[in-house]
């Protein structure tokens, strides 16, 4: 359990398996590409309705880069292992390090080990 300092929501905690290859990240991470148009509508009504979704937003920020290193640090120990780090954010597909972005764990081999999932 990793807890961060709340910059998205204070006393928020992220479930993490170096072994595993997971991490649970709430609302932090998002893979955003993956949500259907409808959902993307929806999520943007909290920034228009409440100007922002974080307690403060510049530690949101801090936060959700200090989280891509940890994601990006597993992915790179677990391939040669033939795994991936697979990140469960609060909204859309479960996602991998792709290319500095998250991509669809789906198409990434991250499934089967290797395998197109």
């Amino acid at each position: 359990m990793l807890e961060f300092v709340g910059g998205h929501l204070s006393g928020q905690v992220y479930l993490f398996s170096a072994e595993s290859g997971l991490l649970f990240t709430a609302d932090s991470v998002i893979n955003l590409e993956s949500l259907t148009p409808e959902r993307s509508s929806y999520n943007s009504l909290a920034d228009f309705l409440v100007t922002s979704v974080n307690v403060d937003s510049e530690l949101a920020k801090r936060e959700r880069k200090a989280l891509f290193d940890l994601i990006a640090a597993t992915d790179a120990a677990l391939r040669p292992q033939g795994k991936r780090c697979m990140v469960c954010g609060g909204h859309g597909a479960v996602s991998v390090y792709e290319d500095g972005k998250l991509g669809d764990v789906r198409g990434s081999g991250a499934l089967r080990g290797g395998g197109d999932g």
